[in-house]
């Protein structure tokens, strides 16, 4: 396991029940206790205390949402959809397929909100921003709601509206007035992309962390889980580079 993977903790590992915590990201990563023992820092989806230390084996690695995700008919539509739609597209950092982030935005939701069409508009995040489809087109393919969530996902700022500072104060009033449920599907994506921009790109990632930290102050309607999830990242990434 390394640094931005997603885990959950196996049953029976800690007291209560694991199920509690929902999904976790890996933010610091083999640690050796002194004994032979292999330790990772966790931040869980749903524990807004301070992130946890915790073995190895009492830790159980996600690469595929569950399968409980997608037996719904909307999500497996919006999957089809959006996996369609993102066809030829890679992440910019590793060169896997593009559709493999909305999935993983779609899973941290999923641990937080059961409801299908949000599970859905996290799917389709991306596509009316990234790809010629337009709100009308999902409108007719999911409905009004799913529309409207994906509408509040979407950018607004345009090249021509000015520099990269102005276009994202732009895009920030337009998420700051955005559902609940679409700034919770918000928080996923950023805790998706701030994993992997840390990760893969130092510095880029200067830049966008402070964008994040400007755009945490108005997705405060968010699940508060996730909220404190995607602070705890912002906080340890200014900890981290401090320490550098």
């Amino acid at each position: 396991m390394e640094k931005g993977d997603l885990v959950k903790a196996k049953q029976g590992t800690i007291e209560g029940n694991s199920e509690s915590l929902g999904v976790g990201v890996i933010i610091e990563a083999n640690i050796e206790d002194g004994y032979g023992g292999i330790r990772h820092r966790i931040a869980w989806t749903k524990n807004s205390l301070k992130p946890w230390l915790m073995y190895e084996e009492d830790l159980e690695w996600l690469s595929k949402p569950k399968e409980t995700q997608m037996t719904s008919d909307i999500v497996k539509r919006a999957s089809e959809f959006a996996s369609k739609a993102h066809n030829g597209q890679v992440r910019k950092y590793t060169g896997e397929p593009y559709f493999g982030h909305p999935v993983e935005v779609m899973e941290i939701v999923s641990e937080v909100i059961d409801d299908p069409e949000v599970h859905a508009a996290a799917l389709l995040h991306d596509v009316v921003e990234d790809t010629p489809v337009t709100i009308k087109d999902i409108e007719d393919e999911f409905g009004p709601r799913v529309a409207a969530l994906v509408d509040d996902l979407t950018d607004v700022s345009k090249p021509e509206d000015g520099n990269r500072a102005l276009r994202k104060e732009l895009d920030r009033q337009h998420t700051a007035k955005a559902s609940p449920d679409a700034q919770t599907v918000k928080l996923a994506d950023l805790i998706s992309n701030s994993l992997s921009i840390i990760e893969e790109d130092p510095h880029f990632a200067k830049v966008y962390m402070k964008e994040k930290a400007l755009l945490l102050e108005v997705l405060t309607k968010g699940n508060p889980h996730l909220f404190s999830f995607a602070a705890n990242i912002v906080e340890n990434y200014y900890k981290d580079v401090k320490k550098m």
